[in-house]
């Protein structure tokens, strides 16, 4: 399937929106301003993954990072000079290192939360656009 660089930046946007509102979310949900709205039964546990020794790195919760990277990956995108081109494609492809840490975290847990399990799902789509656009 061959995708325009048309569909592929508004593909590229609209996740990249959907991971910036889930980190608002997680970082709302974090500072104790939102409830967290999920299942607490079985392998489905928010408030599990959330509150546990994996949430944090370096005493800052992921939420923070994933907030941050989502506004950077945001601005980034909006820089069409050709120059940021190398700095965007680097900072879209090091999500998938906070994918991989923490489906790992998760699977160690025993627990999946489903709005970081949303932020993975994002994070991968954004890899896999990244590498499609080096591959051009």
């Amino acid at each position: 399937m061959k995708f325009n660089d048309k569909f592929k930046n508004r593909l590229l946007l609209f996740v990249l929106i959907i991971a910036l509102i889930d980190s608002i979310y997680l970082t709302s949900v974090e500072l104790n301003s939102l409830p967290l709205y999920c299942s607490h039964t079985g392998i489905i546990n928010c408030g599990g993954v959330l509150s546990s020794k994996y949430a944090n790195i370096i005493g800052i919760p992921l939420a923070y990072y994933a907030l941050g990277w989502s506004v950077i990956a945001i601005i980034l995108f909006f820089l069409k000079d050709k120059k940021f081109e190398t700095v965007k494609n680097f900072w879209y492809l090091i999500a998938i290192v906070a994918v991989l840490y923490s489906v790992s975290a998760m699977a160690a847990l025993g627990e999946i939360c489903e709005y970081c399990s949303l932020l993975d799902a994002t994070l991968v789509i954004v890899f896999i656009i990244t590498v499609y656009s080096l591959k051009k």
